[in-house]
């Protein structure tokens, strides 16, 4: 596996990435928006040291 790009880590030892998603809405908590609700499924989430160790070929 190879990948390419901007990450979540940077050069100084001091800071860490992190994973952080979810839903995006726009403006849900400064005005009012004709959605009530919204759901959202994440599935087949895992964390681990390696990609061997959350393969989900694997697992």
């Amino acid at each position: 596996m190879s990948a390419a790009g901007a990450n979540t880590f940077n050069d100084d030892p001091g800071t860490m990435g992190y994973l952080k998603w979810g839903l995006y809405k726009p403006a849900w908590n400064t005005a009012p928006t004709l959605v009530g609700s919204r759901v959202i499924f994440h599935d087949n989430v895992a964390v681990g040291t390696s990609f061997d160790s959350v393969n989900p070929a694997k697992n």
